[in-house]
């Protein structure tokens, strides 16, 4: 659903042996006056060999009690990069339906850890589907929900190991 509602997104590219000592933050701004909204943001980030970045990712909400975000973040790790993934969805309202994909591929020696926070709403959904391709490749998969009332906060993950000698770890 996300590629076909697809009409504009954000590409990072960190070029090979860059180490960026600040987070890249990205930002999704909500301003829907409809009630029935949909919105679906896509980004994809390539990180190549031995480069290092973290990534904050953050929702604001301008205005919009209720609408469907069906978001893609999409990362390709490189032999020998390392990336941090902090996602924060503690900002919106109880009426929102949040989907959220995140696709990633790690090469050898390669290592990506991902901190998820949400307080719920009227349905999260995060998806992880991970492919660990290169040997030594290390993942780390965490995350916290602090839902009350009727909010909820739902986790699915799929992580393949292809290559030998991968490590994978999930905290949630």
């Amino acid at each position: 659903l996300n590629l076909s509602m697809h009409r504009d997104g954000l590409f990072i590219y960190i070029p090979p042996k860059t180490v960026l000592e600040a987070p890249v933050q990205l930002l999704h701004i909500t301003d829907v006056k409809s009630s029935h909204a949909l919105v679906s943001p896509r980004s994809q980030v390539f990180a190549g060999a031995n480069a290092e970045v973290a990534l904050v990712s953050t929702q604001a909400v301008i205005s919009g009690e209720t609408y469907l975000s069906n978001g893609s973040l999409e990362i390709a790790v490189e032999e020998g990069a390392h990336v941090h993934y902090t996602q924060n969805a503690c900002d919106v309202s109880n009426g929102v339906w949040l989907f959220d994909a995140f696709r990633a591929t790690m090469k050898r020696n390669s290592t990506l850890k991902t901190v998820m926070a949400t307080e719920g709403s009227a349905s999260v959904r995060h998806d992880y589907r991970v492919a660990l391709i290169g040997e030594n490749a290390e993942l780390e998969l965490n995350g916290v929900a602090m839902v009350q009332q009727n909010n909820e906060s739902h986790v699915h993950v799929l992580v393949d190991h292809q290559a030998p000698n991968c490590r994978s770890l999930q905290l949630f």
